[in-house]
């Protein structure tokens, strides 16, 4: 978890996954470069192609203008946020708008 309190945070994300997929590269061979990933053979014998690995990044943006729910609440709402982040594909930024129901 990452808290930003400069008014220049998504930037700041979007730096943070252009590094990641330009450095991430490095990890792969030149042939898995060329391809953007690698086939391997799973645990049950098949052949799998697993893509060069990607970030995903969830977000919950909060103003300072409002009362937010409690820390489970918050906590939820950034897990509903990384979990469509991940399901976007390749390097992704995903800010989920929602508030906290209870006003703690």
């Amino acid at each position: 978890m990452v808290v930003f309190q400069s008014k220049d945070w998504k930037k700041r994300c979007h730096v943070i996954l252009d590094c990641f997929a330009e450095e991430v590269r490095e990890l792969y061979d030149d042939e898995h470069q060329k391809t953007n990933g690698v086939s391997a053979v799973d645990r049950r014998g098949e052949t799998v192609f697993y893509a060069i690995s990607s970030l995903s990044i969830g977000a919950i943006h909060y103003d300072g203008k409002e009362s937010w729910g409690n820390h489970h609440e918050i906590a939820s709402l950034a897990s509903e946020a990384k979990k469509k982040a991940k399901q976007i594909h390749g390097n992704s930024l995903f800010i989920n708008r929602k508030k906290c129901r209870s006003l703690n």
